[in-house]
């Protein structure tokens, strides 16, 4: 099986102020998400190119259902990347292998949220609450017949690379090999870290 990236996933405590910074940053205007009623957020997305895109993640500035807690963006004080998702087509299977592997990627769920323009966007996920190794480990998201956001929202950059640092960094690699997942360097370092490489218009940035 082939593990692809699907996207990143950068959260602010405040969603203004990260999505002008993103923006700064890569130099390209993001494309309003939405409103995910069960989360309490709202995200803002840039399209990476090949099937990949980035989102912004944070407390939805209008709320009407829960605080945000999830991934910690209720209680952080700076933004980050704070995890990533894989693309899974069986997710029943994916799920039971993983365990077996000793991987617990939790239970699948379904999501959605309705778009700027009325248009409403399903999905089918592992539990992305399921925090492994500190979130360098991602979750697996099937879009089903909803057209991919990559495809669907402004270009904002060509990922060049996904990279970790862990202090148990063999125990990421040991990670990722159960769930079938190469191509992503992982280094040792003192804090846990995910770190995007990022061609844009003014050279190649890295997101952190």
């Amino acid at each position: 099986m082939t593990i692809r990236i699907d996207h990143l996933i950068w959260a602010t405590p405040d969603l203004g102020a990260g999505v002008r910074q993103m923006e700064d940053l890569l130099r390209e205007p993001l494309t309003e998400g939405g409103v995910h009623p069960n989360w309490g957020t709202k995200n803002y997305l840039g399209s990476l190119g090949r099937g990949v895109y980035l989102e912004v993640i944070g407390p939805d500035p209008e709320p009407e259902g829960p605080a945000p807690t999830l991934w910690g963006i209720g209680e952080m004080d700076d933004p980050r990347l704070v995890t990533w998702s894989a693309t899974g087509v069986d997710l029943d299977e994916l799920t039971r292998g993983a365990r077996a592997a000793g991987v617990p990627l939790g239970a699948i769920r379904e999501g959605g949220r309705a778009t700027p323009d009325g248009r409403v966007l399903e999905w089918t996920l592992t539990d992305p609450g399921a925090v492994i190794c500190d979130g360098v480990v991602p979750f697996f998201i099937d879009w089903g017949d909803t057209p991919h956001p990559a495809v669907t929202t402004t270009r904002v950059g060509e990922l060049v690379e996904l990279r970790v640092e862990h202090p148990d960094a063999e125990l990421v690699r040991s990670t990722y090999e159960a769930l079938g997942i190469n191509g992503i360097g992982v280094a040792t370092g003192s804090e846990v870290g995910l770190i995007a490489s990022i061609r844009t218009s003014d050279g190649i940035v890295d997101v952190r």
